[in-house]
């Protein structure tokens, strides 16, 4: 092998190694909350694969649903059915109270939800979100 292919070889190893993890995104922790300009952001474990899946009803006017994402905590793309954290982001829409309930349960099942999650705060009247119970 030339010394040229060598150095190759080498660089390649490297960023087998080094590329995954600088290319890796940073997701919150699950089970738990994060208030960010005026966006409250709820993660919860996980594995749609086993026909367990989040719902949630809002109470109170005062925040409304944004976005909701999936994020795998399984690096390896070619494994189906592995467990992470599903986000939920809220967004506060005008002052008042508001609880939000969410069940983890599999749609087709009439039974008690698997797990259940509530958490509740204000909006005040700058649109600032402020929790003050989280139940996990």
């Amino acid at each position: 092998m030339s010394f040229f292919t060598k150095i190759i070889a080498f660089f390649m190893a490297v960023l087998t190694f080094v590329f995954p993890w600088m290319n890796k995104e940073e997701h919150p922790d699950p089970n738990s909350y994060i208030i960010e300009d005026k966006c409250l952001t709820v993660c919860l474990t996980s594995n749609p694969s086993t026909g367990y899946n989040w719902t949630y009803d809002i109470y109170g006017e005062s925040v409304k649903s944004e976005s909701e994402n999936f994020y795998s905590d399984n690096s390896n793309e070619d494994i189906c059915g592995a467990p992470g954290v599903a986000e939920y982001k809220f967004v506060a829409v005008k002052e008042g109270e508001f609880e939000i309930v969410f069940q983890y349960l599999r749609a087709w099942e009439d039974m008690i939800p698997e797990r259940r999650v509530t958490i509740s705060g204000t909006v005040d009247k700058n649109g600032n979100i402020t929790v003050d119970n989280f139940e996990c």
